[in-house]
């Protein structure tokens, strides 16, 4: 197992197309996991009571589950390159309005942003399984998945970091960026 998952590294590491988009990759999810973890207080600070949260949140996850459902349909009319880096883009587009539009009127944004979440994710998997040759499929994406652990871990605490300086709000916007 040692030499297999040696020769996945040197694969992933050797190339520097898989490499980048690992790292591309690693950076949405990242982002990601980050705002999905201060939905709540974010929530609360633009004016959402508590109570709110049992009609939000679930709809947030159906509309995620929608962009997954259509993910490939979508993907087959614009073309992968365009899905993902619209994706990609429009994520950044919505984290950042929701930093510059704090209110209780974001609400649509969440909603698109919960949509582009649930579409990113089997764009990747299309992606790797398209692009990464079966025998190493497994080590690089595990690899990928540990670099966003990783990363996950130490942007998280930063993030945090920058909450009780700046706020949930000016985080958003700058998550966005």
């Amino acid at each position: 197992h040692v030499r297999q998952i040696r020769q996945g590294a040197e694969k992933a590491f050797g190339n520097r197309f898989i490499l980048w988009s690992m790292g591309a990759l690693a950076l949405v999810f990242t982002v990601s996991y980050t705002f999905a973890s201060s939905y709540q207080p974010y929530l609360t600070e633009v004016g959402f009571d508590v109570k709110q949260f049992a009609f939000i949140l679930p709809l947030l996850f159906v509309i995620e589950a929608l962009g997954g459902a259509w993910s490939e349909r979508i993907t087959s009319r614009l073309g992968e390159t365009v899905a993902f880096w619209g994706s990609f883009l429009l994520i950044g587009a919505s984290l950042l309005s929701l930093g510059l539009l704090a209110s209780r009127s974001v609400l649509p944004v969440i909603l698109v942003y919960g949509f582009l979440q649930g579409f990113a994710r089997p764009l990747v998997s299309t992606y790797a399984n398209r692009y990464i040759e079966s025998e190493h499929r497994a080590t690089i994406i595990s690899v990928q998945v540990m670099a966003s652990t990783v990363a996950s871990a130490i942007v998280l605490f930063l993030f945090g970091l920058f909450t009780d300086r700046i706020g949930v709000i000016a985080l958003a916007a700058v998550i966005g960026l």
